[in-house]
């Protein structure tokens, strides 16, 4: 269990919020799993909530429990339409086993109070192994009300942002950009990544990276992607009636997206509807997704089935597995921009960029450079025998209707 502090920077509406929350919690002692030891929340002038939830054998318990909640403490919440993007979850007790199951409609409230004091702890333990380790010297410790508040006010972004990502959802405020990917001998174009962008009527344009991390976090990573692949099969086949039928397009994949049964299947009537053969749709994966989950084999494996190409995205950056290149094959490893951008200034760039390159080459595998900035590097890759590259040396991001001036000029 565990109390979580308020302070001046919680607005009253959202004190409000998380008091009624916590109150309501007491009706879940109707359920026969639930006693009054199981979820006792306190409260006090600078407290907003406690929750204890005791040690179950069973993980039907802990759902049953988890499920219940929300249910509680929807009225209140749905009021002042606040959101949070942390799931509920426990500990079972035997076998130690953790349940940590995201719930779309879970109750926002407590799941933010949860994120705060998951956060807090996790902070805590990292700041201890740090400050007093064999080897470590003492140092002091941050304020707890500081930290406290820094964790408040993280949460509540956090949860801000999220409400913006369901409401540029409905009111279509995402679009999509495509960075080419150049043959190098050529310099012609061979395939296109789809890109997200938000414009956000409060912040403005916003790049992936401020948003995208929260998106995969949570539930609304399905959507967003299904959006995504959407609208990029609409647009590739505005670029394949431009006389290239051969281009292909690759999709960022999330972890969640692979690990939901329903992805590949909607992924696969998507394709057949926009009359576009699965070959030319390439599925970019982090390097360390192959390490993350039991049933990414499974999952590659029926990607091949369905016709569809894995592209390994920032190789080098994650834990690589000579193993694992070998038996899932990937159609081609993509050299991350860090390597890149040493070529020509650090002689070690140089080499990890060949050594990708010359590993990609014995594995009968393709090698895509990104972030390719300067010419010179352009000619360092390939030399060293990289075909593929993509970076603003050629083009940045750009829109499907510049994508088609591309095709044509």
């Amino acid at each position: 269990g565990a109390i979580v502090k308020s302070s001046g920077s919680v607005a009253a509406s959202e004190n409000a919020t998380m008091r009624a929350s916590g109150l309501r919690l007491r009706d879940c002692a109707a359920c026969p799993l639930i006693s009054s030891s199981a979820l006792a929340p306190s409260f006090s002038d600078e407290a907003f909530a406690a929750v204890t939830v005791p040690v179950f054998e069973k993980a039907g318990e802990v759902k049953v429990i988890v499920q219940k909640i929300p249910t509680h403490c929807d009225d209140h919440v749905n009021a002042n339409r606040v959101e949070s993007p942390v799931a509920l979850g426990g500990r079972l007790g035997r076998r130690q086993q953790q349940v940590d199951e995201r719930l779309a409609d879970a109750d926002p409230i407590l799941r933010m109070v949860l994120f705060v004091v998951m956060q807090h702890f996790r902070s805590e333990v990292e700041r201890s192994r740090a400050a007093y380790g064999p080897f470590a010297r003492k140092t002091s410790a941050p304020a707890e009300g500081d930290l406290n508040e820094r964790k408040i006010a993280e949460a509540i972004e956090m949860i801000k942002v999220e409400a913006e990502l369901k409401s540029a959802m409905r009111n279509n405020e995402f679009r999509l950009l495509y960075q080419p990917i150049y043959e190098l001998a050529s310099q012609r174009i061979e395939g296109v990544e789809a890109l997200i962008r938000w414009r956000s009527p409060t912040r403005g344009e916003i790049q992936p990276a401020a948003f995208m991390p929260l998106a995969e976090s949570t539930s609304l990573i399905i959507p967003i992607g299904n959006w995504v692949i959407e609208c990029g099969l609409k647009d590739l086949t505005s670029f394949r009636n431009c006389a290239r039928k051969d281009l292909t397009l690759s999709f960022n994949l999330a972890r969640r997206q692979m690990e939901s049964h329903a992805f590949l299947p909607f992924l696969s009537e998507s394709v057949l509807g926009h009359g576009i053969p699965p070959e030319n749709i390439k599925l970019e994966m982090l390097e360390r997704n192959l390490f993350q989950s039991d049933q990414v084999g499974n999952w590659i494996r029926d990607c091949a089935t369905r016709g569809f190409s894995i592209l390994l995205d920032d190789f080098g950056t994650g834990y690589s597995s000579l193993q694992y290149l070998q038996e899932y094959q990937p159609a081609a490893l993509k050299i991350d921009r860090s390597f890149v951008k040493g070529l020509g200034l650090k002689p070690e760039s140089e080499r990890i960029c060949k050594a990708i390159i010359d590993l990609a080459e014995a594995l009968g595998i393709g090698a895509i450079a990104e972030g390719v900035e300067t010419a010179t590097q352009a000619r360092m890759l390939q030399d060293m025998g990289c075909r593929y590259a993509q970076g603003f040396l050629f083009s940045p991001p750009v829109s499907a209707a510049e994508i088609v001036n591309k095709l044509g000029a």
